[in-house]
């Protein structure tokens, strides 16, 4: 984000020395700079875990992130399930068990 020379707050207030006071301000500024009106401040945070895994970052990056104590918060409570993503685990892991399952002949074979 664009900030007057010298300004040194993140979302600065209507005067360039001071913060933004008000979350909804500021979150609505964001918003509307970023191109995605509408949203909340909780559904990005939902969205910011559930694309973690996606992105390669572990669990506990992710937790330690969001500033969480335990794994369990982060998980339970932010961790939204991606269909697509969850279709493609299904299905490595079918591949996974399938060669795990093979005699041991076909197994070097595979190798």
């Amino acid at each position: 984000m664009e900030r007057e020379p010298g300004c040194s707050w993140l979302i600065p207030g209507k005067d360039a020395t001071k913060h933004l006071g008000s979350i909804r301000k500021a979150w609505a500024l964001v918003c509307r700079r970023a191109s995605i009106e509408g949203t909340t401040p909780k559904s990005a945070r939902h969205a910011y875990r559930s694309a973690g895994p996606e992105a390669g970052v572990a669990a506990e990056h992710m937790r330690e992130l969001m500033g969480h104590a335990s794994s369990e918060m982060t998980d339970e409570v932010y961790l939204l399930f991606n269909r697509a993503a969850q279709l493609r685990a299904a299905e490595l892991m079918d591949a996974h068990l399938g060669r795990l399952l093979q005699p041991a002949a076909a197994q070097d074979v595979n190798r």
